[in-house]
């Protein structure tokens, strides 16, 4: 019965390890999305997150591992619990087994906290990762659009320069020798003016399609740039948090010492 449950606790601690390195990972890379880079090294690493094939396979492990992190955090909780109640209720305990059961509450608390922040810090990498992806996404529609849009404005500007041009020769037409032919070429400016006329209408429809295409992305931007300042927030308090937990856990150290 001993030998199972020291190997049962050896597991439990070795689970643990596990838990505090991705907990570190898990900080290193917060810290990596939120901090303000400079704007060619964010887009890189923005692109980069995007496009991984890497990022996206690991998502299923990651979930695995989160449902696993939680029921551990759920154990933590319970025992946490019950170690609570016995500190309470039995008070005929020797100094040395109230030593012993004082260490293994803060122990549980450790690993309350521990276990807790990893878990949490899991869906908020989440929800970052799918604002990169959404980002990055309207960065290349934007940039696609305003390609459009100036494509558009130059179609725009060479129909109204043929247009001047054409305007310029009927102003020229002037009766004498020359004047059949110039009766002949006004005959076929008319034709010529609606075709002008009618690209412009179409190039005009393109930029008003562009402009609107434009502000709908200027509120997508706006609203994921609210909720990226949220989960920074979030971040911040989660970091003011765990901060508490590292003096707590320095404080019950010098207590228990």
């Amino acid at each position: 019965m001993s030998e199972s449950t020291g190997g049962a606790m050896a597991g439990y601690n070795v689970m643990l390890q596990v838990v505090f390195v991705f907990l570190c990972i898990e900080a290193a890379v917060i810290a990596t999305l939120v901090f303000p880079w400079p704007t060619g090294f964010r887009r890189g690493l923005g692109h980069w997150i995007s496009n991984s094939s890497a990022l996206s396979v690991m998502s299923r492990p990651l979930l695995y591992f989160f449902v696993l992190v939680t029921l551990t955090w759920l154990f933590t909780t319970v025992e946490m619990i019950r170690l609570g109640r016995v500190n309470d209720t039995d008070f005929a305990r020797d100094y040395a087994t109230k030593l012993l059961d004082e260490s293994r509450m803060f122990r549980t608390q450790r690993d309350f906290y521990l276990v807790g922040f990893s878990a949490l810090l899991i869906p908020v990498i989440s929800r970052l990762y799918k604002l990169f992806k959404e980002v990055n996404q309207l960065q290349a529609n934007k940039e696609a659009l305003q390609k459009q849009a100036e494509q558009a404005v130059a179609a725009f500007k060479n129909l109204q320069s043929e247009n001047e041009d054409l305007d310029k020769k009927l102003k020229k037409v002037t009766p004498g020798v020359e004047a059949k032919e110039a009766i002949a070429e006004a005959d076929s400016v008319p034709d010529e003016v609606k075709a002008l006329q009618e690209r412009i209408k179409e190039a005009e429809g393109e930029r008003d399609q562009a402009n609107k295409n434009a502000e709908a992305l200027k509120k997508q931007a706006a609203g994921l740039t609210a909720e990226y300042a949220r989960i920074t927030k979030e971040k911040e308090s989660l970091e003011n948090k765990l901060a508490d937990f590292e003096d707590l856990m320095g404080d019950a150290l010098k207590k228990s010492k």
